[in-house]
């Protein structure tokens, strides 16, 4: 009998060619003790990002990709991706970016040992100036490494009936995040040992 899932990592994609792959790798490169899937939903991706998951999906027995009928944004996309979610636990990373070795490892160990919501670190790597979600962090803590939406994890049912990923959390993923968590007594962990390396466009403004 196959071993259950334990974790699902759930990737939402929209136009992610340059980063997507690496994505997947930094995934399937990590030391785990448990079984894990991934989960990528393509947004309706204009460039090549549905061909090389349509490759990948091939190859990789782990992957499983979804694709929107339409362009639902990136909260429609995150929530589509927890609906199809087949693990105890979710990881939510963004597609531009690389899971840490042994962050997963790491993050599983907090949500089984009583952390309902766990942050793993944010380290900005492609840009001397920072995406604008973290251009305050930076400039008050003279630093590119902050806790938000492009990696955290969850238990998948607790987060459902909390109501899933909500319009709110665009731009400001951990204040909702954490006072959802005060709300419903949830216990919270924040790893520095853990999380992504991210590569944010850097066309959005400096």
């Amino acid at each position: 009998m196959q071993e259950a899932i334990t974790v699902s990592i759930l990737i939402p994609a929209y136009n992610e060619e340059a980063y997507i792959e690496g994505c997947i790798k930094s995934i399937l490169s990590q030391d785990t003790s448990f079984r894990y899937e991934i989960v990528v939903c393509d947004d309706c991706s204009t460039d090549a990002t549905p061909q090389i998951l349509e490759q990948l999906d091939q190859m990789i027995p782990e992957l499983r990709t979804v694709k929107n009928d339409t362009n639902r944004g990136i909260i429609g996309t995150c929530n589509r991706l927890v609906e199809a979610a087949r693990g105890e636990y979710f990881v939510r990373i963004d597609a531009d970016s690389r899971l840490i070795p042994n962050s997963l490892q790491r993050i599983q160990s907090k949500l089984i040992g009583g952390y309902s919501l766990v942050f793993g670190k944010i380290e900005v790597k492609n840009t001397s100036y920072l995406h604008p979600a973290a251009a305050q962090v930076g400039k008050l803590k003279g630093r590119s490494t902050w806790y938000g939406g492009a990696c955290f994890a969850c238990d998948t049912q607790a987060f459902v009936d909390s109501g899933a990923f909500d319009k709110e959390m665009i731009g400001a993923e951990v204040q909702e995040l954490k006072q959802r968590a005060q709300r419903l007594d949830w216990s919270v962990a924040y790893l520095d040992e853990a999380g992504v390396e991210s590569n944010f466009p850097t066309a959005l403004r400096p």
